[in-house]
C-alpha cells in the first residue's frame, strides 16, 4: 500500500480531480492538479527602446482586473537577450511573492515597470485638459474662470503631471471648459472642487 501513494514533491493547493473511486486508472494519466502558488512569475513583453533601461532587480508592480483597487510588488527576474524580430519586442520575466495567494496562475494582469520616481509632482485630472495648439487648464482666481497655459509631463491612472503654470492648491475647472471664456464667473458645485495636488509619480 505504501508504494501505491502518490505524493508531489512539493507543496500546494490541490485542485479538482480528474478521476472517481473505482475508475480504472491508466499509466500516465492525470488524476489532479496541485499548483504552488507561493511564488509566481510573470512572462510579459517590452518595446526595444526599453532595452538599455531594464536589469535584473528592478521593481515591477502588478494590477489585476479581478482584483480592482490593489496592486501587487514584484522584481524583474531575467531579461531575455534576443529581441524579437517581429514585433521588435524583448521577453521579461518578474517574480512575485504570493504568500496571501490573491493571484493565481494563468490570471491576466496589467504590469508597470517602475524606472524611477520622483517628489511632489503636481497632477490635475486628465479631463480639465484643454486641447490645443498648447496645453491649458482654467483655473479659478476670486471666483472667475482664467485660462493658464501649462507644460504637462507624464500621464498615469488618469492624471496628468503639471511642469509649469500651476501651483499647488490652485482649484481647476473639469468640464464644460468648451463653453468657457476668460473672465466668466463660475462656482463649485457637489462636495467641492478638485484642486492640483502635489504627490509622487513613476516614470
Amino acid at each position: 500500500m505504501a508504494r501505491m501513494r502518490v505524493r508531489a514533491p512539493f507543496n500546494g493547493m490541490v485542485g479538482l480531480r480528474n478521476v472517481s473511486v473505482g475508475d480504472y486508472v491508466k499509466e500516465g494519466q492525470d488524476l489532479i492538479n496541485i499548483e504552488d502558488i507561493a511564488t509566481l512569475r510573470m512572462d510579459f513583453k517590452l518595446p526595444e527602446t526599453y532595452l538599455g533601461r531594464v536589469s535584473k532587480g528592478q521593481a515591477v508592480e502588478l494590477t489585476s482586473d479581478a482584483l480592482p483597487g490593489q496592486s501587487f510588488k514584484a522584481l524583474l527576474d531575467a531579461v531575455d537577450p534576443l529581441v524579437d524580430q517581429n514585433g521588435r519586442a524583448i521577453s521579461a520575466r518578474a517574480r512575485l511573492d504570493n504568500a496571501s495567494g490573491k493571484l493565481r496562475p494563468g490570471m491576466f494582469v496589467r504590469v508597470r515597470l517602475l524606472f524611477g520616481e520622483r517628489k511632489d509632482v503636481l497632477m490635475v485630472p486628465e479631463q480639465a485638459i484643454v486641447p490645443g495648439a498648447q496645453p491649458a487648464v482654467f483655473k479659478v482666481v476670486e471666483g472667475k474662470a482664467t485660462l493658464a497655459k501649462v507644460r504637462i509631463g507624464v500621464r498615469r491612472a488618469a492624471q496628468v503631471e503639471i511642469v509649469e503654470g500651476l501651483a499647488a492648491g490652485d482649484v481647476v475647472v473639469t468640464a464644460g471648459q468648451l463653453r468657457l471664456r476668460e473672465g466668466a464667473p463660475v462656482r463649485a458645485i457637489g462636495d467641492g472642487a478638485p484642486a492640483a495636488t502635489g504627490t509622487a509619480a513613476a516614470k
